[in-house]
């Protein structure tokens, strides 16, 4: 699952919205079927950036 960086006690913290977590899933299962991470971004209008901190263990 995704993480969120919390930029006040510069750490990465879990997601906790249920629409996050959906999303990370989708993202993630994309990735694992092959499309890159900007091809990712693209098809979910959010930033690559976005996309790793969506796929980060």
């Amino acid at each position: 699952m995704g993480k969120n960086y919390d930029s006040k006690t510069n750490q990465w913290k879990p997601l906790k919205g249920e629409d996050t977590i959906k999303l990370s899933a989708e993202v993630r299962r994309l990735k694992v079927s092959g499309m890159s991470a900007s091809d990712i971004a693209e098809r979910i209008d959010r930033s690559v950036t976005r996309v790793y901190q969506l796929l980060k263990d």
